[in-house]
């Protein structure tokens, strides 16, 4: 008798002691610098990003927060630092749409699996842009040519496999029309080959085509996105087109995986707090970039949704 009772006392102290250890972490986490990882070159929109949240939130987490450059292999360099780090939310990475390309392209992948979520920073909606003189005037005249005149269209993109070309993937999944993919090195010598009549289309992110519409050199054909899009609020969606083409490039913050979730809600909770600073939301406008903060399992859910439907596009479309 005294064995049956003294076993549930024992399980219920134990059960005490580590609610009670969970609390004393939340309350204690971080208790020295955090590091958020940017995989990519200095200058760039995700370390532009990281550095914001790292100075709008470190008054938040009551800890020193700085960004560290990690390139190489496409962001895979900087993902894989962060999936070895120590679960402990002491080292983040700045994520995004190609953090889940590349475990489908690269030979030696980074892998989603090993990061778990803490908070969304932002979205944008990526856009199909012609040269302002070009003969359609929306994207179902485009279509329509392109129906009749399959892989007559030239659409640029910035590298094989980069979400240019994987979007441009997906517009033709989802409407049937093919087009014929010409790759460059980034967005800048894309833009510049429609401009010099070298290609017809590409798709980009708003932040890429804003000056060369408000310039009058380019035109938005269709927005991928449930409604339309500030910076351009006379271009229609895709959807208002009778096309269901709906993407959203983002960015958010990851750390390793196993990471106590007591530590990642602190976390979470801090960067929330420093994206809604006016200054972070001000630098978010001017770069055609809304405020997304899905937090912990809300952005997980995101992620693995995203990461199902670039997996499957991937898979058919390059990786037959």
């Amino acid at each position: 008798m005294i064995d049956r009772i003294r076993i549930p006392v024992i399980a219920v102290a134990i059960v005490m002691l580590l609610a009670a250890g969970a609390v004393v972490q939340a309350q204690t986490f971080p208790t020295k610098q955090v590091t958020i990882v940017s995989p990519w070159e200095p200058g760039g929109l995700n370390d532009i990003l990281s550095r914001a949240i790292a100075v709008q939130s470190n008054k938040f987490l009551g800890q020193a927060v700085i960004v560290e450059n990690i390139p190489g292999g496409g962001g895979v360099v900087g993902t894989k630092n962060v999936e070895r780090a120590k679960p402990d939310g002491y080292t983040l990475v700045a994520a995004s749409n190609s953090t889940i390309f590349t475990q489908y392209l690269m030979k030696s992948p980074n892998d989603m699996n090993n990061l778990a979520p803490v908070i969304q920073v932002c979205s944008t909606p990526p856009v199909l842009v012609v040269k302002a003189d070009a003969p359609w005037k929306d994207f179902r005249e485009f279509k329509a040519f392109a129906e009749k005149n399959p892989r007559k269209i030239r659409v640029a993109n910035s590298g094989t496999g980069g979400s240019s070309h994987l979007y441009t993937q997906l517009m033709e999944v989802k409407t049937g029309i093919k087009v014929t993919h010409i790759p460059y090195q980034g967005f800048a010598p894309s833009m510049a080959s429609i401009l010099g009549g070298h290609v017809e289309a590409t798709i980009v992110t708003p932040n890429v085509a804003v000056q060369y519409v408000n310039a009058g050199q380019i035109k938005v054909l269709g927005v991928a996105s449930e409604k339309k899009f500030y910076l351009f609020p006379n271009a229609p969606t895709f959807k208002e087109q009778g096309v269901d083409f709906v993407i959203e490039h983002w960015v958010g913050l990851m750390t390793a995986a196993k990471t106590p979730q007591a530590s990642i809600t602190v976390l979470a909770d801090a960067f929330e707090k420093g994206m809604n600073q006016p200054e972070f939301k001000t630098l978010m406008e001017k770069n055609g970039l809304e405020l997304i903060n899905r937090k912990g399992e809300d952005f997980g859910k995101f992620v693995r949704e995203d990461d199902r439907m670039w997996k499957d596009l991937i898979r058919s479309t390059i990786k037959k």
